[in-house]
């Protein structure tokens, strides 16, 4: 059996054992319909292959597993094609029907079953949105199993979320799942004739990090104290003063940390302060836990809670030299071998030496506005279509931090210079407000203050829902998540290009481009990243400066190839 590797990185896809169907045999069995008209038959075939190839998979290597195949269609970068999304889904729906054909056991995405009469009468007075859409295929689901809504209950609704998980084919099987939960347990709430089950979500991946109420209430103190005074100057003291963002992270390193220790078997009740938590005896167990739920692999967060426990350790709790020595050494030994730039940002930057794509980037953000009228945003959807729209238009323009870029204030991160029309806005954070306290000002480009301008008159004022400064309004008073925002970019960027590129990598995208135009400018993109020291922007973009050294060395082989004597070249390089 052939195998080759996928396009798509760092997704580990199963190979078809011997003994499971696969594509082909769907393909086959499609080919051998009786039933199916030649068109029919034409189109579904056209999608099976047309599947294979954006995956860039041998049909006979995929099997016709369910959750594989809805993972692949999630991962599938289709917009690389220059493919829409119309033809994408279509796509879909005839790949799953010739997957029916060969036998593969699924729960379909519609539950297109009728429902019985008790559950269409239950659901006839339903609004249809939210509430008809997130229960109807529930209702159907369970009239197909002979469950009446009398019957209904939490293990019921266990059983459906686990089906969608492991059987079903919908894009978002588990969003599918929650929106269900909310649906039925808001008609729990207003409606006293509805089956009065209220249902629970157990989320069933593993996760050891416990409430602080599972501590002594000692410990976040210490904790909130170290925090406290991290982050606060003192004339008597050189010590560095960390920002926010920083010092907060040590909390939560902290509290991963106080975690995997009862995770590992030991007692939350004898953390009372962090002495007890930064000692060896603590520390190696707790990081062979976390360790263990990552197949040994160590790991940058594995080693960042090594090097706070180490920190705290000297600079805190002050603890005796040897066992400082101790410390620093179980933190070099899970320090990653890999320094620099991650594989999987290499691997995302490399599909950029493609120029088309770069350009589809560059331009992504005018093409999700101009579906959208001047002053004409009638809907929410649309208001936040041009809110990733300028998200996306300021990181390639102003790589910062995602935290940095969903907290933006206009009244102090957006500085005007100038008046009329020679007027410009810069995006400007002081150094307290930077991971590593070096000030960042950029200067938009005039394409980008007009999307400003229209996104603050027209799409901002939909999603705010109390007065507010934030550029990106989030739901109660404060801005947009960062993890939200950061994760609203990818999508979009992958749904329209067909490469996921997360907002922390368009800093990466950044000096790549950068570098291209104008190799071994290291310097430059060390102050347009705002790098402390030149060796971090080596350390990230020393292989960008190995492929640009080995271009010139092919272009320089090419030219002597070329410029070598024509009777040479033809016999191989023996002279005559």
């Amino acid at each position: 059996m052939s195998q080759r590797k996928t396009s798509i990185p760092h997704r580990k896809i199963a190979i078809a054992e011997p003994t499971l169907l696969t594509l082909a045999d769907a393909a086959h069995a499609v080919r051998g319909a009786t039933d199916l008209t030649d068109r029919q038959r034409q189109d579904i075939l056209s999608a099976i292959k047309t599947f294979g190839r954006v995956v860039d998979r041998q049909l006979d290597t995929i099997p016709l597993q369910p959750e594989l195949i809805r993972e692949l269609f999630a991962s599938a970068p289709f917009a690389r094609s220059g493919m829409a999304q119309e033809r994408w889904t279509n796509i879909r729906s005839l790949l799953l029907k010739g997957c029916d054909r060969a036998g593969m056991t699924r729960l379909s995405g519609r539950a297109n079953h009728p429902m019985s009469s008790e559950w269409a009468s239950l659901l006839l007075p339903l609004p249809q949105r939210p509430d008809f859409i997130g229960i109807s295929p529930f209702a159907r689901y369970c009239s197909q199993r002979g469950i009446e809504p009398k019957d209904v209950s939490q293990e019921v609704f266990d059983t459906y979320g686990r089906d969608l998980l492991s059987s079903g084919t919908r894009s978002r099987p588990r969003e599918a799942w929650l929106t269900l939960r909310r649906a039925w347990n808001h008609r729990v709430q207003i409606d006293k004739s509805w089956p009065q089950v209220n249902f629970e979500y157990k989320d069933n991946r593993v996760s050891y990090l416990l409430p602080w109420a599972s501590f002594p209430s000692s410990l976040k103190a210490d904790i909130d104290a170290l925090v406290v005074a991290a982050t606060r100057k003192s004339i008597a003291s050189r010590k560095r003063v960390l920002v926010k963002v920083s010092a907060e992270t040590r909390r939560r390193l902290l509290h991963s940390l106080a975690s995997a220790h009862v995770a590992s078997g030991g007692s939350a009740e004898e953390l009372k302060l962090l002495a007890d938590l930064v000692v060896p005896k603590v520390l190696i167990p707790s990081l062979e836990h976390i360790l263990d739920r990552q197949d040994k692999a160590t790991s940058v967060h594995v080693h960042q809670i090594a090097a706070v426990a180490c920190a705290v350790a000297r600079s805190w709790v002050k603890v005796p030299s040897e066992v400082q020595a101790e410390l620093d050494q179980i933190r070099k030994n899970v320090k990653p071998e890999s320094q620099g730039m991650t594989d999987k940002n290499r691997a995302t930057l490399r599909q950029f030496e493609d120029e088309v794509l770069v350009a589809r980037l560059l331009t992504l953000p005018d093409d999700l506005v101009a579906p959208i009228p001047p002053g004409k945003v009638k809907s929410v959807r649309a208001a936040m279509e041009m809110q990733i729209a300028l998200a996306i238009a300021l990181l390639l323009v102003a790589p910062v931090r995602i935290k940095n870029l969903s907290s933006i204030d206009m009244e102090r991160n957006l500085v005007p210079i100038g008046t009329g029309r020679r007027k410009t806005v810069h995006v400007h954070f002081p150094r307290a407000d930077v991971k590593n306290r070096v000030t960042t000002e950029f200067p938009l480009p005039k394409h980008v203050q007009d999307l400003l301008v229209r996104y603050i008159r027209d799409a901002r004022p939909k999603l705010t829902r109390r007065p507010t400064a934030w550029l990106f309004p989030g739901e109660a008073d404060g801005h947009k998540d960062a993890a939200l925002l950061s994760t609203q970019i990818a999508d979009t960027v992958f749904h329209h290009i067909g490469v996921r590129v997360t907002a922390h990598q368009f800093r990466h995208l950044a000096g790549f481009l950068y570098l291209k135009d104008h190799p071994g400018e290291i310097e430059v993109v060390r102050q347009l990243l705002g790098h402390r020291s030149i060796n971090t922007t080596l350390k990230f973009y020393a292989g960008m400066n190995q492929v640009d050294a080995a271009r010139r060395f092919e272009e320089m082989v090419e030219r002597r190839r070329t410029d070598a004597p024509l009777s040479r070249r033809r016999r191989g390089g023996r002279s005559v």
